[in-house]
C-alpha cells in the first residue's frame, strides 16, 4: 500500500502499546507495536484509503515502528510522541487480565524479564476526570482530523471516551462511534457509561462488558434488552459483538435487529480483532449510512486481524479478498 498522503476520512483513537504474549500456536510475542488505536486503524483502513490515528505515546514506540504504520497508508500525525521514555507495556493473550505469569505458564514459557513489575491495564485505576500521561487529549488532534467526516473512539480511558466524541461531533463530523472499554463496564460506572454512549451513532461492546454493566438487573441475562437499555442512554445504533458467533446488530431508530455471523476466520492469533470490528464499523458507516451493512464490514475487518502474526498483517490481504468475505457474509445475516 502507498504511504499516506496526508488526506483523513476518518480518524481512529485510542491507546497504543508495546505487546507481549503468547499466541493460541504458542508462538511468544515479545515486544512489538500494538494498541486499540493500531488495531482500529487497520480495521478501517482495510475500507477506507484516509484513515488517520490519534492517540499518544512514549519513545519506547520506536520512530521506526510509526514509519512503517505511515508506510502502509495509515497518517501518524495525530499521534503525539512524549519525549520519555513511558510504561507501554501490555500482555495479550487468554488470561492477560490476571497476571502475565499465568499466560506465560499455561505456554510452558518463563516470563520475560521485560514484563518485571508489570500491572494489567485493566486492573489499574480508572479515573474519571484525570488525563494519565499516555490518554489522548482532545485538543491535541490536528487540524486536518477536525475536518475529517468520521471518527472511532477504540477502547482506551474513560475519560478520553467521555471527552472526545463531544468535541469530535462538534467539529462537524458526520459519524462518532465507540467502544467502551471493559474496565469501566461495571454498574458502579453506570452514570460515565450514560455519558459516553450520549449521542454516539453506534456504541460497540462486547458481551462479557454488557453483561458486567448491568449485572443484578432484569435484563442483564437478556442481551437484546441490552442494546434497547444502550439505546435508551443516548446511542443511535448498538452493536455487541459476540466473538466467534459473531454480532447483535440493534438500530435504534426503527428497534430492527440482526444478528450476523462472524467469518470463518483460521485464526492464528486473537489480539486486537474487537479494535479492528470498531474501525471496520465506522468505515462502513461512512460509506453506506448503513448500521447492518457497517456491521458486516466490521466482521470482515476483523477475520482478517485474526489470520495475522502482525497488527498490520491485514492490510497486505490479497486484493479483492475483504469484498468476497462480506459478500458471503451477506447470506448469513439473520434478521430477528
Amino acid at each position: 500500500m502507498p504511504p499516506s498522503s496526508g488526506h483523513v476520512e476518518i480518524v481512529c483513537a485510542g491507546r497504543l502499546t508495546i505487546d507481549y504474549g503468547v499466541a493460541p500456536g504458542g508462538e511468544p510475542i515479545s515486544g512489538r507495536p500494538g494498541g486499540s488505536a493500531l488495531y482500529a486503524s487497520v480495521g478501517a483502513r482495510i475500507w477506507n484509503d484516509h484513515v488517520g490515528i490519534f492517540g499518544r505515546t512514549g519513545t519506547a514506540f520506536t520512530a521506526e515502528w510509526l514509519e512503517r504504520i505511515r508506510q502502509q497508508g495509515l497518517e501518524t500525525r495525530g499521534i503525539k510522541v512524549l519525549p520519555e521514555t513511558l510504561d507501554q507495556r501490555d500482555v495479550i493473550g487468554v488470561g492477560a487480565q490476571d497476571s502475565a505469569e499465568a499466560v506465560y505458564r499455561t505456554a510452558g514459557l518463563p516470563v520475560p524479564e521485560a514484563l518485571t513489575g508489570f500491572k494489567p491495564y485493566l486492573l489499574q485505576k480508572e479515573e474519571r476526570t484525570r488525563f494519565a500521561a499516555l490518554a489522548v487529549r482532545p485538543s491535541e488532534a490536528p487540524r486536518t482530523y477536525l475536518t475529517a467526516r468520521a471518527a472511532h473512539v477504540a477502547p482506551c480511558e474513560l475519560v478520553v471516551q467521555t471527552a472526545l466524541p463531544p468535541t469530535l461531533r462538534r467539529s462537524g463530523l458526520s459519524y462518532v462511534t465507540c467502544d467502551p472499554h471493559p474496565r469501566f463496564m461495571t454498574p458502579e460506572f453506570e452514570a460515565e457509561v450514560r455519558q459516553v454512549a450520549y449521542g454516539l451513532d453506534a456504541i460497540l461492546p462486547g458481551e462479557a462488558a454488557v453483561r458486567a454493566l448491568f449485572k443484578g438487573k432484569p435484563w442483564a441475562d437478556d442481551l437484546w434488552q441490552a442494546a434497547e437499555a444502550l439505546a435508551a442512554m443516548g446511542a443511535r445504533s448498538v452493536i455487541i459483538k459476540l466473538g466467534t458467533r459473531g454480532a447483535y446488530v440493534f438500530e435504534g431508530a426503527t428497534a430492527r435487529r440482526w444478528h450476523i455471523t462472524a467469518y470463518p476466520a483460521r485464526v492464528r492469533e486473537l489480539t486486537g480483532a474487537g479494535a479492528a470490528f470498531g474501525g471496520g464499523f465506522v468505515s462502513g458507516l461512512l460509506a453506506t449510512d448503513d448500521v447492518l451493512e457497517a456491521a458486516l464490514r466490521a466482521s470482515v475487518s476483523a477475520s482478517l486481524v485474526l489470520e495475522g502474526n502482525d497488527p498490520l498483517y491485514a492490510l497486505d490481504a490479497t486484493p479483492g479478498l475483504a469484498q468476497a468475505r462480506l459478500e458471503a457474509l451477506r447470506g448469513n445475516v439473520r434478521s430477528v
